[in-house]
């Protein structure tokens, strides 16, 4: 295999181009993080699914990944103590929504 670029100036670039990538990336999903502060309960209406994450945003791509359809997500509430934000998820799971049952 031969190389297009041997010199160390340019593997240097590529090092630095990648570090800023990285702090780019996690500034932005900081940025994504704080649309919602603590923890919300979203719903994910086409699948009648509810769950609970301190980043929605991340949570929903996850969903996304795993083959269920997001379409229409939304953030119905969000709490700074976890515990309330889990307290209704469940009582949202006691009314038929699908989701995380511990």
């Amino acid at each position: 295999v031969r190389l297009l670029c041997t010199s160390w100036d340019a593997w240097a670039w590529w090092k630095d181009a990648m570090g800023l990538k990285k702090e780019y990336n996690k500034a932005w999903m900081d940025a994504k993080r704080a649309e919602y502060k603590g923890y919300s309960v979203y719903l994910l209406p086409k699948e009648k699914y509810v769950g609970m994450s301190c980043n929605v945003y991340n949570r929903v791509i996850k969903h996304k990944c795993l083959g269920r359809n997001v379409e229409g997500a939304k953030v119905l509430i969000s709490f700074e103590n976890p515990k309330i934000a889990h307290l209704v998820e469940t009582i949202l799971h006691c009314f038929g929504y699908k989701g995380y049952r511990p």
